[in-house]
């Protein structure tokens, strides 16, 4: 017992000592209090869309990679073929750590990875990457981990979007959205979770950030693991900076497609051919927002500030809210029968056109000096105890 204990003690200062270590260069940040969405002018990213350019896109697929250590099934070229059996105009792979250059030559290519691997699934999907970064954090991350994540690979990647958010408890949760900021999109639609909480805390405290839906898939040959979750973007071109133009402007929105066990591909594509619900409709005149969908929803909810529902209606394909003074933000979501659901990006109030992305981040130098001295500290302890007891 007691050569045990000793074993673990120096098992336990080994992961103190690591985490520490990785911990080192990691700033302290303080956070300015958000400010919600205010002003005369409402803003809504559909306004001048042509609703004749709609394309189903997944931007979050693994492939079988490190000898099939991580999980993954299949190659790129087989996922590229089952989205495009499903009508999809674009497919994304997004590896874990590592960018799949299997398509590279294709003009709509664009480099992606899914960046993380704690304990937590604290996870990034990082699209239009020019480099992986290698650094996570293993186990808990305070708030000061998360932006520093988010900026760091914002400095390697076009867009570094949190995903599944909602995955596991101890990752990131709805209160960090709050204050975390310098992202433009969220994976609030997954395959394995929807993390409406999450995107309603970051659009009531100001945060612009726009909807994508993702699969997320990691067999694409099983029916229950495809094209289930997936976003619809707005776009002439089908080239990659036309597709992340798209993204960033809002002008998509994301679909949970209804889950049925112990169907076949062929009759998965069958029932998406001729139920899936299409946007035909999203325009503001003056303060009235209407919505028009290609099929009768069994509701359209309209949801504002902190997630609140202020208005629903039932058995139509069509409806309409007007925009309250009070009103911050308005997001619309479609129910369906068959479980289908569809989630479009909010409309916005705004003091102009031109709306200002909110930053809240700032780096507190004297604390970052006092932890970094305490971690310095510790690391010396644990070497000195180690050393010691060889």
């Amino acid at each position: 017992m007691k050569k045990a204990f000793k074993i673990l003690l120096r098992v336990a200062i080994l992961v103190v000592f690591a985490v520490l270590a990785f911990s080192l260069f990691i700033p302290v940040y303080d956070f300015d209090e958000p400010v919600a969405f205010h002003g005369d002018v409402l803003v809504n990213p559909y306004q001048d869309v042509d609703c004749g350019h709609w394309h189903k896109a997944n931007f979050h697929a693994h492939t079988k990679r490190y000898g099939g250590f991580t999980n993954g099934r299949d190659s790129a070229p087989v996922i590229d073929s089952v989205y495009n059996f499903f009508g999809f105009s674009y497919a994304g792979v997004s590896d874990y750590m590592n960018v799949n250059q299997s398509f590279s030559n294709k003009e709509n290519f664009i480099p992606s990875y899914e960046h993380g691997w704690g304990i937590f699934k604290i996870h990034q999907l990082c699209l239009g990457a020019h480099d992986v970064r290698f650094i996570d954090y293993p186990f808990w991350q305070t708030l000061s981990m998360k932006q520093h994540t988010l900026n760091k690979l914002g400095e390697t990647s076009v867009l570094a979007i949190p995903a599944h958010p909602d995955f596991v408890d101890g990752g990131y949760s709805p209160s960090d959205f709050k204050y975390l900021s310098n992202y433009r999109l969220m994976e609030v639609v997954n395959g394995y979770c929807v993390s409406e909480a999450h995107w309603d805390s970051a659009l009531s405290n100001g945060h612009l950030v726009y909807i994508i839906g993702d699969d997320d898939t990691h067999d694409v040959l099983r029916s229950t693991d495809v094209a289930n979750c997936f976003t619809i973007v707005n776009a002439e071109r089908l080239d990659s900076e036309s597709i992340i133009d798209a993204l960033v402007a809002g002008q998509t929105y994301a679909v949970d497609f209804r889950l049925r066990k112990g169907e076949t591909l062929d009759e998965k594509k069958a029932d998406m051919d001729t139920t899936l619900p299409w946007l035909v409709k999203a325009r503001l005149s003056g303060d009235t927002f209407s919505v028009v969908m290609s099929r009768k929803a069994k509701t359209i909810q309209f949801i504002g500030q902190n997630g609140r529902v202020l208005a629903t209606a039932e058995k139509t394909n069509s409806a309409s809210y007007v925009v309250k003074d009070s009103d911050t933000y308005i997001r619309t979501v479609c129910n369906y029968p068959d479980h289908t659901d569809v989630y479009l990006n909010p409309v916005t109030r705004q003091t102009s056109e031109n709306v200002p992305i909110q930053r809240l981040d700032h780096i507190n130098y004297w604390k970052t000096a006092i932890l970094w001295s305490a971690y310095v500290i510790v690391i010396v302890v644990c070497v000195c105890f180690l050393r010691k007891r060889r």
